[in-house]
C-alpha cells in the first residue's frame, strides 16, 4: 500500500514537476489551464472502471467535498465504522455489524416515506479485515433513489490491480449509483 515510496511512482512524480513545476496555483481557475488534469481524470476513471473521474488534492478533501454535496440530495445513512473523513459533522454513532446494519437500512428505506437516500460507507473493513457484502441493496424498491457512497482508500488498486473492492456491482440498478472515493496513497 504505500504510493508515496514506490520507486516507479516517485520518477514519474519527478518527471511531472520538471514538466509542469512544483505549484499552478488555484489549478483549473487559474488563466493557465494545464490539460494534465482532464487527462488524470480520464486515466483514472478508465483505470478503476468508471464512466467520470474526479481528482482532489487528498483523499480527506475529496470525500468531504462528495458527503457535503450528496447530503443535498437524499437522506445520510451512515453504516458502522465509517471513516471519519465522511462525517458530514460529527460521527454519526452508528455502530454494530455491518451485515445486521445493511438489512435494517433496506427495510427502512423500503418502508419509509422519503424517495432519496445516501449510503455512506467503508468498501471494507480494514481492521478486521472483512470485505463488506452490499448485495443486500439489491432488495431496495425500485421506487426509492440510492447513492451509494464507498470510502476504498484501504481495498483501491490493492484487492484487484487496477480495481476497486467492489468488483461485484450486479446488484445496482436503475434507481441506483455508486460514487468510489479513495486516497492514492494506496492506490
Amino acid at each position: 500500500m504505500g504510493l508515496a515510496t514506490d520507486n516507479e511512482y516517485t520518477e514519474l512524480f519527478i518527471e511531472g514537476v520538471r514538466r509542469y513545476g512544483v505549484n499552478n496555483g488555484t489549478s483549473r481557475n487559474n488563466n493557465v489551464q494545464q490539460a494534465i488534469f482532464d487527462k488524470a481524470e480520464e486515466y483514472a476513471a478508465q483505470r478503476f472502471g468508471f464512466e467520470y473521474g474526479l481528482l482532489l488534492s487528498s483523499g480527506y478533501l475529496a470525500t468531504q467535498f462528495v458527503v457535503k454535496t450528496l447530503s443535498q440530495e437524499g437522506k445520510l445513512l451512515y453504516a458502522p465504522a465509517s471513516h471519519p473523513s465522511l462525517w458530514l459533522d460529527a460521527n454519526p454513532g452508528v455502530v454494530g455489524d455491518f451485515r445486521d446494519w445493511s438489512f435494517h437500512t433496506v427495510d427502512y428505506i423500503n418502508k419509509s416515506k422519503e424517495t432519496s437516500f445516501v449510503i455512506v460507507s467503508n468498501s471494507l473493513d480494514n481492521m478486521k479485515p472483512e470485505r463488506y457484502d452490499f448485495s443486500v441493496f439489491d432488495e431496495i424498491s425500485d421506487a426509492k433513489r440510492v447513492t451509494l457512497l464507498l470510502d476504498d482508500s484501504h481495498g483501491i488498486g490493492v484487492l484487484h490491480e487496477n480495481g476497486i473492492s467492489l468488483l461485484e456491482r450486479g446488484f445496482l440498478r436503475e434507481n441506483m449509483e455508486l460514487i468510489v472515493v479513495a486516497s492514492w496513497q494506496r492506490a
